[in-house]
């Protein structure tokens, strides 16, 4: 059962094992994975890079919109607690 020949690793291999497994994005809870694409969104990563103009105007209309986003949220929120 126990072969002698088989390597154990050192304890900082085991711990550079674990973190490899904690950083793996597979490994990120569902609400990193929504935060990571939700800034990627924003940052407009999806369009082309190339034509500054374009990147800018996404940036700033998704930046509205998620404000917006909020706003409204917080508006329904206090009329929800007002009542």
């Amino acid at each position: 059962m126990n072969d002698p020949k088989q390597h154990r690793p050192s304890p900082e291999e085991e711990s550079r094992r674990i973190l490899g497994q904690v950083n793996d994005p597979a490994a990120q809870g569902f609400l990193m994975k929504g935060a990571d694409r939700v800034l990627d969104h924003v940052s407009a990563g999806d369009k082309d890079q190339s034509d500054p103009i374009e990147v800018w105007g996404t940036r700033i209309g998704r930046t509205v919109g998620v404000a917006a986003l909020f706003l409204i949220a917080l508006w329904l929120l206090a009329g929800m607690l007002d009542t």
